[in-house]
């Protein structure tokens, strides 16, 4: 979630999560981190099912890694606060975000739209208040959501204030048609707990995995390979708007061909009370205030081909993206 807009290039791509054969990823309280899924593969095909089973073995899939270098990525603004740094262990680098003064920046990979899949990142946060890093898919650029309409989108977001009551949550959310489909927030303590994490273990203060996996019927967010929400098709689900208002939705998984975001900003709406402000309110004197990220990879299948002679011409079905 963010303000602003950038043009997006289309690429035939569309993603989807690679499993064991043997079991179903809506089961698993443990999340295997994608790079366990190189052993899916062998010379004879793909040792594993795809979320449609009928697509299987027909279809060329691979690990997608986006290097954190300039020439990877459209900035839609901010240039001047993003940074490209190089550390031991990060060979494809890190992007460093700040947020100087109220101004953040927004990036979106260069390949384009995918339909479905799983995406992860590490990624290192900003705690400060009033600063609000995110990590999402997002089927439109046009900002705020009351003007995008009919779009889809799934957030891994760092709340520093409102809603969150304490600095370091994590906020969940994912909205389809424009609508949102199930909020949930945890603060430090729930995901300490969760995790097993000393107290002293923050998202600013080491490197953590955070990664979603969207397929039609669901959406399960994990930290670390541990699975902390799934949300499936036809569950109702009951949450509370930062208005107040208390909101019941059955959950329908985001549908439209999105791409992966990346941003840290602030709520600017100066016309609000600071405790109304999106992530609270920031201290502009104070900053630049860095988030970091690494490692962004996807599982990422070609669109499967017709049989015969018209396979060298047709690149897939066209709902594919």
């Amino acid at each position: 979630m963010d303000n602003a807009a950038r043009p997006r290039s289309r690429v035939p791509l569309y993603s989807l999560l690679l499993v064991l054969a043997a079991s179903s990823a809506a089961a698993q309280a443990q999340v295997a981190p994608l790079g366990s899924y190189l052993g899916c593969f062998n010379p004879n095909g793909l040792i594993a099912r795809l979320e449609d089973q009928n697509r299987a073995n027909r279809t060329s899939c691979r690990i997608a890694e986006v290097p954190m270098r300039p020439e990877a990525w459209n900035i839609a603004y901010g240039d001047w606060n993003v940074a490209w740094e190089r550390q031991p262990g990060a060979p494809q680098g890190v992007m460093r975000v700040n947020l100087a003064g109220t101004t953040g920046a927004r990036l979106t990979p260069k390949d384009g739209d995918h339909l479905y899949g799983t995406f992860e990142v590490r990624a290192q946060a900003t705690c400060a208040p009033g600063a609000v890093t995110a990590f999402y898919t997002r089927s439109s650029d046009i900002y705020p959501n009351e003007a995008a309409g009919d779009f889809s989108e799934i957030d891994w977001e760092w709340l520093n204030g409102n809603p969150a009551q304490e600095q370091c949550s994590l906020w969940l959310n994912a909205q389809q048609g424009g609508k949102g489909m199930g909020e949930r927030l945890m603060g430090p303590s729930e995901y300490q707990k969760l995790m097993g994490w000393p107290a002293s273990k923050r998202t600013n203060s080491s490197w953590v995995t955070y990664s979603i996996n969207w397929q039609p019927t669901f959406v399960t967010f994990a930290l670390d390979g541990r699975r902390v929400r799934t949300m499936q098709n036809g569950e109702r689900r009951t949450w509370m708007t930062m208005g107040g208002n208390t909101l019941t939705r059955a959950f329908v998984s985001p549908e439209k061909p999105s791409h992966v975001t990346i941003s840290l900003w602030t709520d600017d709406r100066w016309d609000r009370p600071a405790d109304q402000r999106f992530g609270g309110a920031l201290d502009t004197s104070g900053g630049p205030y860095p988030s970091r990220f690494k490692s962004l990879r996807r599982v990422l299948c070609d669109a499967p081909l017709p049989q015969g002679s018209a396979a060298l011409t047709v690149r897939g079905p066209s709902w594919l993206y």
